[in-house]
């Protein structure tokens, strides 16, 4: 075996116990959480105005790789209950008050963590996925099935490594059909929510 193929072995095995040591067991963290906010429209994404949209969720999350105070990992979030506020009715004329229910899924996406205090966490996550509403929204021409997806971050206050933790946070969300209705105006919200830890 020639000297280079020993120097590598070496470096890869003294790789391997930093990175287990920097890698403690995996846990899986199952929270819940509720907000709510205004609907926006952006230059890139659209949108319609005066609306509002409010989420209950359950999220998972489970840090892959950590080192020090900071962790990177998977994170999925179950929505049993979207509302969005002010959709049209199907004649379409004008804006009124009513409300439609649906439900999401972000099955994909990341979350970074970063451990600032003895009881504070700060994190920032992003989720894509899907969300089904009972008719065609924000507009009558457009689709109840729309892609979702979502970033922001927040901060978590508990004891470190377990316990009951509480979660303030804000991201922005972003639905839309992806172009497969007549219509797709897009709906953007700024979502303040509370949470907490279950697990």
């Amino acid at each position: 075996m020639s000297r280079s193929a020993v120097v590598l072995l070496a470096f890869l095995a003294k790789s391997g116990t930093a990175l287990a040591q920097a890698t403690p067991a995996r846990q899986w963290e199952i929270g819940a959480r509720v907000g709510g906010g205004p609907s926006i429209v952006t230059q890139a994404y659209g949108g319609v105005p005066d609306g509002d949209l409010l989420m209950a969720s359950v999220y998972v999350t489970r840090a892959v790789v950590r080192w020090k105070g900071f962790a990177a990992g998977y994170f999925a979030e179950l929505t049993p209950l979207v509302v969005m506020t002010k959709v049209p009715g199907t004649s379409g004329i004008s804006w009124d008050s009513s409300a439609v229910a649906g439900v999401g899924l972000q099955p994909v996406g990341v979350r970074f963590s970063q451990q600032i205090g003895g009881s504070v966490l700060a994190f920032a996550e992003a989720a894509g996925g899907g969300a089904g509403f009972t008719r065609a929204v924000p507009r009558p021409d457009a689709r109840a099935l729309n892609v979702l997806a979502s970033g922001g971050g927040g901060i978590r206050i508990g004891k470190r490594g377990g316990g009951r933790a509480y979660l303030l946070g804000y991201r922005f969300t972003h639905l839309s059909n992806a172009y497969t209705a007549p219509n797709n105006p897009g709906y953007n919200a700024h979502i303040f929510y509370l949470g907490v830890t279950l697990r």
